[in-house]
């Protein structure tokens, strides 16, 4: 095999890693006291640039809200977090971004109509009971 070849190979080899391995993108949405907080973890991380946090108002048409760098290769887990001010948006997803410019995207997170109940402290002479929805 000439030396091209195999430069070829291993350069697509690496590509398809790197792409591969963020089909698996777990994310997590919570929203507490005014805030959101999404959480991500890959499995590993190899070449990527970056992730970007996309809302939207539907689950179609999304915006960029934040994006987040890489933090470099590894063959461990990695989780991230990106909390924020709760917005009117109901839709989140992540964007994985590798250095070759290949998108992937994790499942969409869907807030919730209760998800976020106004907590401002009422004046009570007795202990309270709060449930909040399931």
């Amino acid at each position: 095999m000439k030396k091209t070849n195999i430069i070829l190979a291993f350069a697509l080899f690496v590509t398809t890693m790197a792409t591969a391995q963020h089909n698996s993108i777990s994310a997590m949405l919570a929203t507490n006291n005014n805030q959101e907080r999404i959480t991500f973890v890959l499995p590993s991380e190899t070449n990527m640039a970056q992730y970007r946090i996309e809302a939207g108002n539907d689950s179609n048409n999304y915006t960029v809200v934040a994006t987040i760098p890489s933090k470099g290769n590894t063959v461990f887990a990695r989780t991230y977090n990106y909390t924020m001010y709760t917005s009117d948006k109901k839709y989140y997803r992540i964007a994985a971004v590798t250095m070759q410019g290949i998108t992937q995207y994790s499942n969409v997170l869907t807030k919730k109509e209760n998800e976020n109940p106004n907590t401002q402290p009422m004046p009570s002479t007795s202990p309270s009971t709060i449930l909040a929805g399931r």
